[in-house]
């Protein structure tokens, strides 16, 4: 498998209300199938997660066992690699020494499948490699990739690979296996790709603020505030959603 690293033209902002598309069912080609695998994207987020790319059916379920997948996100301030080459789904993590990689700051993702061996590597210095169980050894991706969202409602909620649209920045997206090279960015000529939802503020790499966003990723985490002198009455509000694991 060759593989050539390309450089988009431009860093996009997903603002968890856009994704992209490669699509072929309305092809010849009805299947990517490979042996071997190479996702390269280089992500920037201050959110504790959110997904970074799928590839095969997006109704999936812990007894999907039949269906090829994978599944690369932002979870918990971790970087998560989800696939399933139709004996089971394997999965695979990576997190930094310290700190997480939800720090708005840019890293670099190389995730790299041989067969049943598969090898992730985040800004070529945290690392984790692990083998596949079972018989299988191709990925047999059935109707599309998408990255950094979808348009399904409540994506993977109760399921297997539970992650939220992306909000950050991405670049340098780029997924290939033993016969194709796709490259995700916006403007492409290929009638393939798609551009879904409102990209009005998407352009180049903009601080998406969290605004009074917090994750809190362990149990025992809180939020204190500080003594607060109100001279008129204030009515406070807050907006929240949980993930609860199966």
């Amino acid at each position: 498998m060759k593989f050539m690293r390309t450089h988009l033209d431009s860093t996009v902002t997903f603002t968890g209300e856009q994704y992209l598309m490669y699509t072929w069912n309305n092809s010849k080609q009805n299947t990517l199938s490979s042996t071997a695998d190479d996702i390269v994207i280089e992500f920037k987020t201050a959110f504790p997660s959110g997904l970074l790319m799928h590839a095969g059916p997006l109704h999936l379920s812990r007894s999907s066992r039949g269906y090829d997948y994978a599944h690369l996100a932002v979870r918990d301030g971790a970087v998560v690699y989800h696939v399933n080459l139709g004996g089971g789904r394997f999965h695979c993590t990576v997190r930094p020494h310290s700190g997480t990689f939800s720090d708005n700051q840019w890293h670099i993702l190389h995730v790299q499948r041989t067969a049943q061996r598969v090898n992730i590597t985040i800004d070529g210095i945290y690392s984790n490699s692990s083998v596949i169980k079972g018989k299988y050894t191709r990925l047999d991706i059935n109707g599309s990739i998408v990255v950094g969202g979808n348009h399904v409602e409540n994506l993977f909620k109760k399921t297997a690979t539970q992650s939220p649209n992306f909000v950050g920045c991405l670049r340098n997206v780029k997924y290939s296996n033993d016969n194709d090279e796709i490259t995700f960015k916006r403007g492409s000529s290929d009638p393939k790709m798609k551009e879904i939802g409102s990209w009005g503020r998407a352009k180049n790499c903009k601080i998406v603020d969290p605004g009074a966003a917090i994750g809190f990723v362990t149990g025992t985490a809180y939020l204190e505030l500080q003594h607060w002198d109100v001279k008129n009455s204030v009515s406070p509000s807050i907006e929240f959603k949980f993930r609860q694991e199966n």
